[in-house]
């Protein structure tokens, strides 16, 4: 397995982890806080993923990348609110 197809699957897991959590609504502003660095880093990898495959093959289906992104921004966003 390559780095790249690691580092997705590790957003995927990571967004629909904190996306358990906040479905729970049990988690407090200081648990839900130490998911947001790993979260931001999570984001930054799959972005730096998806820019080296377009690099690499601007022909390249970006769909692959898009769920893992949203599901990220999507925790991200929820645990603001």
């Amino acid at each position: 397995m390559t780095r790249d197809v690691e580092a997705l699957q590790a957003a995927t897991v990571l967004a629909a982890l904190v996306g358990e959590i906040l479905e729970a609504g049990k988690a407090s502003d200081a648990e839900l806080a130490v998911f947001v660095p790993a979260l931001y880093e999570s984001l930054s990898e799959v972005i730096s993923v998806a820019a080296r495959n377009v690099a690499d093959n601007p022909t390249s289906d970006l769909r692959q990348y898009g769920e893992s992104a949203r599901g990220i921004g999507a925790a991200l966003r929820d645990m603001r609110a």
